[in-house]
């Protein structure tokens, strides 16, 4: 991030603006993914009326950035006219898809109106490790759009969501992205609530080391230029992020969020406007940090949170969730 960037999202951090969005155009997946912790997949999709006029109160309020995901966000039957409104009225365009549906149309309109980043997530490297995590053998189809999109200018970054069932075939999927030569990144940790059958399929510790090492990544915390900046701004306060202070997540539903993983607290946007969504975060910003983690002496570098801790613990107190304890004592050893 360049100097100007930097001070910009500090800036914002610190005044509370909204400069990054995400907007989830539909609960519905053509995936079924053992992790996923969106079970229900209904086919509910926001109106095009409604995503316009949310487009037009961010951009209104500053608002820089929106993400557009899903659910399968191209499933959506207006995602060009949604998209390209937003691009128009100046936004920078993320989509967070799983590249199984690409369309000529959608490919058009992508190079008419180029995105920030196009994010696709592969599931393993073949068709058989796609019919075993997604239900689907959707390989072939993935992989040769992702070229497509590569050849035709479009910014494209390979993600892979790590699993005990996919783990490996990590390396076919690193070295694919480099071979295409997109960005490559990765995640390993499953959201979902304690006890849900999907962490079932979490990579335990000792995969976890093995991925670190296969992966040339560094897992520990480092305290960046971006942490010491706003350090001063979280200090004791519950929420560590940028969740209420720069982001705001849409659901498909028209329930504005400041995290989709602090499900409890969220406002309608049927019944308010952004902006009077967006004040009434004010009371959650200013929450003071009374869980128990905060006399931890790893709690800074620790990868639990808020929204992790009403997840597993059924609380927005940042309490101890075991994985979290044990992946950062294990972290800290190296």
């Amino acid at each position: 991030m360049n100097k100007f960037l930097f001070e910009m999202f500090v800036e914002a951090m610190e005044t509370r603006q909204p400069i990054a969005c995400t907007m989830e155009m539909t609960k519905q997946c053509n995936f079924r993914c053992l992790h996923c912790y969106i079970t229900e997949k209904k086919p509910i999709f926001i109106s095009s009326e409604k995503a316009i006029n949310f487009i037009d109160q961010i951009v209104d309020m500053g608002c820089l950035y929106l993400t557009l995901t899903g659910g399968e966000c191209l499933l959506h039957p207006d995602f060009n006219t949604i998209y390209k409104y937003a691009v128009k009225k100046g936004l920078i365009v993320s989509v967070f898809t799983n590249g199984s549906i690409l369309t000529d149309e959608n490919l058009n309109i992508f190079k008419l109106y180029p995105p920030k980043i196009i994010e696709i997530t592969m599931y393993g490297y073949s068709n058989e490790m796609y019919e075993l995590i997604t239900k689907n053998k959707m390989f072939d189809v993935v992989k040769k759009n992702i070229i497509s999109l590569k050849d035709n200018g479009i910014n494209v970054m390979v993600k892979m969501f790590v699993m005990k069932e996919n783990i490996s075939d990590f390396e076919q999927i690193k070295r694919f992205a480099e071979e295409c030569n997109v960005e490559f990144n990765f995640d390993f940790i499953i959201i979902d609530s304690a006890g849900s059958e999907s962490l079932e399929h979490q990579i335990n510790l000792d995969e976890i080391d093995n991925l670190k090492k296969i992966s040339g990544r560094s897992f520990e915390f480092i305290e960046d230029e971006w942490h010491k900046a706003i350090k001063p701004l979280v200090a004791n306060k519950l929420l560590k992020c940028g969740a209420g202070r720069i982001n705001a997540h849409l659901s498909a539903d028209n329930y504005l969020y400041m995290c989709e993983t602090l499900y409890n607290w969220f406002i309608s946007l049927d019944t308010f406007d952004f902006k009077t969504a967006w004040k009434s975060f004010d009371h959650y910003v200013n929450l003071e940090d009374s869980g128990k983690c905060r006399n931890c002496n790893k709690y800074k570098s620790c990868l639990n949170c808020s929204g992790r801790s009403l997840l597993f613990n059924g609380t927005t107190e940042i309490n101890p969730v075991p994985f979290f304890c044990d992946l950062e004592n294990k972290l800290s050893l190296k």
